[in-house]
């Protein structure tokens, strides 16, 4: 069942076939932190959603279920934010997973956090680097993305035998999200975010943009000149545009 987090109406905004909470990032912190501070009771997985989340929950109805569950949903892509304008149901700002993940560990203390997937080197990498910029936060254990399936329910156990507040999942859309609902209600963390290339910023392994390419929400400009490479996924974006109008066209003539 997803938390309920009201802000204004309560109501929260439904892009395609993902609906959207309602929040800013001071808002999205806040009810993550009363999760690991053990005050909202059911366990707690955040889906930081962009386009391309978007787009594959639309052709995946297994993904999109997952999505559905989790108790929070937050826009990580001025795109999404652009296409709650179309449809009249603004979304307060973007809430990129990075700063979401990155202001609480900052804001917080006590915490102890497992880091799940990215390559071994990335891996061990961000965790130092996580224990160096958090002083406040336990990095209890980590594990790279390259595990079989047979391996999974291992890997479950170590982790519940860390005992980790946080599990942060950097698997990659859509394999974190699928991961997370799975294995949630078995997992001894009180919250689970999928990261997605988090951990390999914070390994050093991916540089983020300048702060006004941040500001000017042009970060996935950024990202594609440094990497040419993503041209494809980059498709995405319009593809979404064009079926968010295409819909909002379709109910407007109903």
């Amino acid at each position: 069942m997803r938390t309920v987090f009201l802000l204004e109406d309560g109501v929260r905004t439904k892009i395609l076939s993902v609906a959207f909470d309602r929040v800013d990032m001071e808002q999205a912190i806040g009810l993550v932190q009363r999760h690991l501070g053990g005050q909202a009771g059911e366990k707690l997985q955040v889906v930081t959603a962009n386009p391309e989340i978007v787009m594959t929950a639309e052709a995946d109805e297994q993904y999109r279920r997952t999505i559905a569950a989790a108790g929070l949903v937050v826009a990580d892509g001025i795109g999404v934010v652009i296409a709650s304008w179309l449809i009249g149901r603004k979304l307060p700002m973007r809430v990129a997973g990075y700063d979401l993940v990155t202001n609480l560990l900052r804001r917080s203390s006590g915490v102890r956090v497992f880091l799940l997937g990215a390559a071994p080197d990335t891996v061990v990498a961000a965790a130092e680097r996580v224990a160096f910029l958090f002083p406040g936060i336990e990095v209890v254990g980590y594990q790279h993305c390259y595990f079989p399936v047979y391996q999974q329910s291992t890997i479950i156990e170590r982790i519940n035998s860390l005992n980790p507040d946080l599990l942060l999942v950097a698997l990659g859309c859509p394999r974190q999200e699928l991961w997370i609902g799975e294995n949630l209600p078995i997992l001894s963390c009180k919250v689970a975010i999928g990261v997605g290339g988090t951990l390999d910023v914070w390994s050093g392994k991916v540089k983020r943009a300048p702060l006004i390419w941040q500001k000017l929400a042009i970060e996935w400009l950024y990202r594609l000149i440094r990497q040419p490479s993503r041209w494809r996924r980059m498709l995405v974006l319009p593809k979404f545009m064009l079926m968010v109008l295409w819909r909002g066209w379709v109910a407007g003539r109903q």
